[in-house]
Parts: structure tokens; C-alpha cells; sequence
């Protein structure tokens, strides 16, 4: 025997005692209903569980980022960009002064190879010695930069000889020290030294 359907009418399926103690059980329940076609209307169920929980979502046109969490976003990001510049100069820089480092030792070992080139001889009979410091006096030179077209930093040249204290059986012996000192960037004071012992008759 068919029940009468009317428009908006909600039916509650009635169950078996059982199914309804296994429906209650389980926390699950239906319902039917008939949408508002006019003519054969269909009929759809829903199924709930009662100890579902229901999430709410903001509305979109609500969503997205805090103020705070933008202004932590920006201090990060400049943090990062500070690091970045800061490696980039602090690199540079090094390499810079290492080319720089390397021209004075090039001027401070050319002065070493004038001081083993002079006559300084003992054993003829007419002796010649050049290797004393008035021959050797302070000079001012420049510090190029391969590659580049800068203006070259100044730096200078000074040399030390003195006499080794002589022993019997050693022949005469002196030490030769060249210092070349030059300014990085107008703040550093740097200065490379080579040194060397030289003898007679050489």
C-alpha cells in the first residue's frame, strides 16, 4: 500500500526494532525527502553521524595574512638580502687585498733578488762590496692591480742588512731584511716581509 507524497513533506524511515537499535548503536540516522519538483519528484537521503564534528571555514573574501605575519615575512626577507650583501662585499674585499698582498710580496722579493745581485767580494785582491745599506735606501712604489684599470696603492720598500757575527771557520755572512708596508682602503696598515742570509763571494 503507497503512502501519499505531498510538496516539502519530510518522511522519516521508519526501521525494524533492530536495525533501529543498530542504527542508534552505531550513531548513524537517515532521513528522506522530496525535492520540490512538481511532477515525480525524486527522493533523496541524507546520512549524519551524530558525533561528527563540523569544521567552520572563515568566508573567502575574510581570508588571508595577518599584519604581524606579513611584517615577520618583510623582517626575514631583509635579513636574508642583509646576509646576501653583506657575503658579496666581505668577498670583494678579501680578494682585493689578496691581490694586493701578493703585488708587495712581488716588490719586496724584487728588492731581495737587487740585494743577492750585488758585488760583494772578499777573497780577490782588490774587494768590492756592494751589498751596504746606502745602497739600499727606502723607496716608494705602486701596488697595480692586474686586470683593472684603478689607480695603483702606494707602498714602501725598506731594507735592513746586517753583519752576522763572523766565527772561525765560517765565512763572512750578512742578513737581508725588505719590508714592504702599504695602507688598505686608507685604514689598515699592512706590511710583507721577506728575509734571506747572504754570503761572500757569491
Amino acid at each position: 500500500m503507497g503512502l501519499p507524497m505531498h510538496s516539502n513533506t519530510t518522511i522519516i524511515l521508519l526501521l525494524g526494532r533492530n536495525m533501529l537499535n543498530s542504527s542508534l548503536t552505531n550513531g548513524i540516522y537517515g532521513e528522506f525527502f522530496r525535492d520540490n519538483a512538481p511532477v515525480g519528484g525524486s527522493f533523496l537521503m541524507k546520512t549524519r553521524f551524530s558525533n561528527q564534528q563540523v569544521v567552520q571555514f572563515p568566508p573567502r573574501g575574510r581570508a588571508g595574512m595577518m599584519l604581524v605575519e606579513v611584517m615577520i615575512a618583510l623582517g626575514i626577507t631583509g635579513l636574508m638580502m642583509g646576509g646576501i650583501i653583506t657575503g658579496y662585499m666581505y668577498c670583494t674585499t678579501s680578494a682585493v687585498k689578496a691581490e694586493l698582498a701578493q703585488a708587495a710580496n712581488a716588490k719586496a722579493m724584487q728588492r731581495i733578488e737587487e740585494t743577492r745581485s750585488a758585488q760583494w767580494n772578499t777573497s780577490s785582491s782588490l774587494a768590492v762590496d756592494q751589498l751596504i745599506p746606502a745602497n739600499f735606501t727606502n723607496e716608494v712604489v705602486t701596488l697595480d692591480m692586474p686586470g683593472t684599470n684603478a689607480v695603483g696603492t702606494s707602498a714602501t720598500i725598506q731594507t735592513t742588512i746586517a753583519t752576522i757575527a763572523p766565527t772561525p771557520f765560517s765565512p763572512p755572512m750578512r742578513t737581508i731584511h725588505v719590508d714592504c708596508i702599504w695602507q688598505f682602503r686608507g685604514a689598515e696598515w699592512v706590511t710583507n716581509s721577506i728575509e734571506t742570509i747572504r754570503s761572500a763571494d757569491q
